[in-house]
């Protein structure tokens, strides 16, 4: 019998914990489902804010590519060309004045104009203006250079009118050496024409590519994971940790294959936005051709650390293991205190009905409960009376 009670025991406790891990399921699909939308929830986020961001890059750049246009098509300029070809030097001196004059306002107020230079059709540098802060004056006759050889010269020479040469962004440097502290510059460039309609040269455009790269890092400040800029060959403009920065400048080659897998490599590099998963890192990363040029262009990258992305479903999972277990404990001491509670009754009643077999009429049982344990008991009670009352009158007849 105590068996039967135990059995009893046992399943009201194994009720209560099968109903327990009812919760327990649905955690696990809630957990697992939930690590799958954060995850793409953070994707689809990180992919938005690369992309606002390159918004932002192209306006500067769009900006620059204008400018670039309008200093070769400006009246000053235009003049110039025209004194250049046929008038005398006072009168290419006055027009020079002109643009100096004109290009210093313009260049000091967009704050991100290095250099402004004419080069003529042979390639000589006949004028650079240079920024220095507060206003733009010329160079030394003595460090105007030739630039035939350079590749935006031989490119720009060979654009029609209203066309523009980009850039790949690339460190600054004078007579071939890279300019200490480092610079990175964008140079733009468009074609320049006589009134006769020959060609007259260039206008070349070298702009601070600080102001818009230092852009792109701040708009993190604070979130997870770090921007990284690389050019389409995988050399970045843009990382944290500067002994990687310049790798094709500066001869040490450092790129993005110094970091991750060439199979991760190639995906990154891809022509479009996407993401990558590495080992230990989410890689979003973000296309941009800059304007102006479209053999050439860039991705921003936001790498975010695995661990990093999952925190928060992590923090989950944990609240809920220590609920869970928790549960179970508690869970486990309702089920004895209620198993107790039945089971404690029913082997009293079990004892009553057994004594009562034998013949014991003497017993009665005691209960407080009005539920059907105490129904049962009011039952047992009444049979015993009326076995007794049985007995007594069978006694008489005798």
């Amino acid at each position: 019998m105590n068996f039967i009670l135990s059995r009893i025991q046992n399943k009201i406790i194994a009720a209560f914990l099968i109903v327990l891990l009812i919760p327990l399921l649905s955690y696990i699909y809630i957990y697992f489902s939930t690590s799958r939308t954060v995850t793409d929830i953070v994707i689809n986020y990180e992919l938005d804010e690369l992309v606002l961001s390159l918004r932002t890059l192209r306006h500067h750049l769009q900006n620059i590519m204008n400018d670039t246009k309008y200093m070769s098509e400006s009246r000053d300029m235009i003049r110039f060309l025209s004194e250049k070809q046929s008038g005398s030097d006072s009168e290419i001196e006055n027009a020079l004045s002109l643009i100096a004059d004109n290009s210093s306002s313009y260049a000091i107020n967009k704050n991100m104009y290095q250099h402004i230079s004419y080069i003529d059709e042979s390639g000589d540098e006949i004028f650079r203006l240079n920024n220095d802060g507060s206003r733009m004056t010329f160079s030394s006759a003595e460090k105007l250079q030739n630039q035939s050889r350079r590749a935006f010269f031989k490119e720009t020479m060979k654009m029609q009118a209203g066309e523009c040469y980009v850039s790949n962004i690339h460190l600054y440097k004078e007579k071939g050496k890279i300019f200490k502290p480092y610079q990175p510059v964008i140079n733009y460039a468009t074609p320049v024409f006589y009134p006769n309609g020959s060609r007259a040269g260039i206008i070349l455009v070298t702009a601070n590519a600080n102001i818009f790269l230092e852009g792109l890092v701040s708009t993190k400040h604070g979130k997870p994971g770090k921007i990284c800029l690389v050019d389409k060959d995988g050399y970045f403009l843009i990382n944290p940790d500067s002994t990687k920065l310049w790798g094709r400048d500066v001869g040490t080659n450092t790129n993005l294959g110094d970091t991750f897998r060439p199979k991760y490599v190639e995906e990154i590099l891809a022509q479009k936005d996407g993401h990558t998963f590495t080992n230990q890192n989410l890689v979003c990363h973000a296309l941009f051709i800059p304007p102006g040029n479209t053999e050439i262009y860039w991705k921003l990258l936001n790498i975010i650390e695995i661990d990093e992305l999952t925190d928060p479903v992590t923090s989950l999972r944990n609240i809920f293991v220590l609920a869970f277990i928790v549960g179970i404990f508690i869970s486990i001491a309702i089920a004895v205190y209620l198993a107790r509670g039945i089971s404690g009754p029913v082997h009293h009643l079990t004892q009553v009905a057994n004594k009562i077999s034998h013949g014991e009429l003497d017993v009665e049982v005691k209960t407080k409960s009005r539920d059907e344990i105490g129904q049962l008991a009011d039952s047992i009670n009444r049979m015993r009376a009326s076995l007794e009352a049985a007995i007594i009158r069978l006694r008489k007849n005798r």
